[in-house]
């Protein structure tokens, strides 16, 4: 007979609600305090490998006997999302797989949103800034994947999940509310991973679209962008670069960049050129 194992009722308390490409489709999650959760696209590989369903199958097309009558092809299903993602242009199973890996982390930076919860918002905290995400360990060799291997992602369309500005209001001298100071402010208490700073010296930003640090720090930009209503300007303070340095890091994914122009025009704001 299989023992139940009751789950604790503090973590059964802590569900918050991670939106996908659906405007109305909602995924709920039973999670940790959200200032200690890793954004499912920063998880190590290894470890994002656990929470998916894998299936391999034969895909036709050039390559030789080995791809069209071997099982290479990987198809990876995040089963906390649903999402998925497909490798089928190498030769092996462990190829794709990884390739499908970095593939999946990328889809999830786009389609999964996880803004800051609104008391780290707050423009007068009472404690020190609080950094947004979780480091994380670099890929074991288990997967047969370094943190600086290169891996080309497919180009399929990514859907946006329909974000809620997060509202912040400083009083001033006269008694009024300035939201545009207020999110200058709220973003001074949040502190960047310590991934976004390694890649960040000096106010510019270094990263290959390709390496596999990229899908996290994607997935932390986007998800500062909908904390501050797709403002960019207190975002890339809390980033500690320029506006203008981080709309060029958003387009060197250019679904995100899409993205973000498509959140801002349903909220009423121009989009960007």
């Amino acid at each position: 007979m299989r023992e139940l194992v009751p789950r604790p009722l503090a973590q059964e308390a802590e569900c918050r609600q991670l939106k996908i490409d659906h405007l109305t489709e909602v995924v709920s999650m039973p999670l940790p305090p959200p200032i200690d959760l890793v954004h499912p696209a920063a998880l190590d590989p290894c470890a994002l490998a656990t929470a998916c369903e894998f299936r391999t199958t034969r895909r036709s097309g050039p390559g030789g006997q080995n791809r069209n009558k071997v099982e290479t092809a990987v198809i990876l299903t995040h089963r906390p999302t649903g999402i998925s993602a497909e490798a089928a242009e190498r030769r092996t199973q462990g190829e794709n797989r990884r390739l499908a890996l970095f593939r999946l982390r990328l889809e999830l930076a786009l389609r999964v949103r996880r803004p800051l919860p609104p008391h780290l918002l707050d423009p007068t905290p009472a404690s020190a800034p609080r950094s947004i995400s979780t480091s994380t360990s670099t890929p074991s060799s288990a997967c047969n994947s370094s943190s600086d291997s290169a891996s080309t992602p497919t180009s399929a369309s990514a859907s946006s999940s329909d974000s809620t500005p997060c509202s912040t209001s400083t009083p001033s001298s006269a008694s009024t509310s300035t939201p545009s100071s207020a999110s200058t402010s709220a973003a001074s208490s949040v502190a960047a991973s310590d991934r976004w700073r390694s890649r960040c010296k000096g106010g510019r930003i270094s990263v290959n679209p390709e390496h596999d640090d990229f899908p996290a720090l994607l997935a932390e930009a986007l998800d500062l962008l909908a904390s501050f209503g797709q403002d960019p300007k207190p975002a890339a303070a809390a980033l500690g670069c320029s506006p203008s340095q981080l709309l060029r890091f958003l387009k060197l994914e250019p679904r995100a960049f899409a993205l973000l122009n498509r959140q801002r025009r349903q909220s009423g704001l121009h989009p960007f050129g």
